[in-house]
């Protein structure tokens, strides 16, 4: 008997563990985004700032569902987020003219703070040349989602729409 007791122990502690891997707990992150990076989504908080433009910026509680953080952390994990450099400077990969560099106005800018596996990462990028690596790519496309993911909330849709524009 004492033996099956110490069986089935090891077996929870077994089903535990395995599911414990690649939960949405094994991610957390700010990511600030747009145009001057005023934008943020911050998870550790469950807040939201909407960037209003002329009308200044406004904060609301907005929280991601486990199923949310999930597909991002999945997200995160097959673009191989943690290879990416702190300072994020892609090459403007069809430039007709490698030693020139073009500039894309207003650009967007983003900053990503996150603690992913344990892990903790910060990414910054002026995105002002519009990449098009596959590298700039998925990871712009990662912040699309996000910024979609937001947008779909009804918190989000509560907030106050933006007014003005960036030049």
């Amino acid at each position: 008997m004492k033996k099956l007791s110490y069986m089935l122990l090891i077996l929870t502690v077994f089903l535990l563990v395995a599911c414990g891997q690649n939960t949405p707990t094994d991610l957390n992150f700010t990511l600030k985004y747009g145009v001057g990076a005023k934008n943020i989504i911050n998870t550790y908080d469950s807040s939201y700032q909407k960037d209003l433009i002329a009308e200044g910026i406004e904060e609301t509680e907005l929280r991601f569902t486990d199923e949310e953080i999930q597909q991002i952390y999945n997200k995160m994990k097959t673009i191989n987020i943690l290879d990416y450099p702190s300072d994020y400077k892609p090459h403007y990969s069809d430039n007709p003219k490698p030693d020139e560099d073009r500039t894309v106005e207003p650009h967007y800018t983003y900053i990503l703070d996150m603690n992913i596996d344990g892990v903790t990462k910060n990414i910054v990028w002026v995105d002002s040349n519009y990449s098009e690596t596959t590298e700039a790519k998925d990871l712009r496309d990662l912040f699309i989602y996000i910024d979609e993911v937001i947008r779909n909330k009804e918190e989000y849709k509560k907030l106050p729409e933006a007014v003005g524009g960036y030049e």
